[in-house]
This record gives structure tokens, C-alpha cells and sequence, in this order.
């Protein structure tokens, strides 16, 4: 998923918290659906900054680059 560049210039644990939400909202959505793997990578650019523990605990993100604490 692309996010938004203007989200690396907010405080990161503002930032990291819109990407849980937004992760969650992704998980609930489309995780019913059998051809979902659950793996969802998020990127500013071409930055990879986060992706969620797909099989672990979809609902969680791991952070690095610009998001990063």
C-alpha cells in the first residue's frame, strides 16, 4: 500500500498508529476472503516503512525506515 509522504513529517507514533488503523481496517475487510494471504507492505515512495505479521497476528505492524521509533 503507498501512503501519503506528508505522513513521515508527523510525529511517528501519530504516524504509526494511523498505519495500525488503517492495517486493521484492511485485515477486517478482506480477511474472510480465502485468497488473502494477510501479508499487506506499506510504502512511502519506494521506501518500504512497515508491514503487518501477516500469519502471527495480522492485526500487528512492524515499522523501519521513516516510521521507525
Amino acid at each position: 500500500m503507498q501512503l501519503h509522504a506528508g505522513l513521515l513529517g508527523v510525529d511517528v507514533d501519530v504516524a504509526q498508529q494511523a498505519v495500525m488503523k488503517i492495517n486493521e481496517q484492511i485485515v477486517e475487510t478482506v480477511g474472510d476472503n480465502d485468497a488473502f494471504s494477510g501479508m499487506v507492505k506499506y510504502f512511502v515512495g519506494s521506501e518500504l516503512v512497515g508491514q503487518n505479521r501477516s500469519i502471527m497476528d495480522p492485526y500487528a505492524v512492524s515499522f523501519r525506515g521513516g516510521l521507525e521509533d
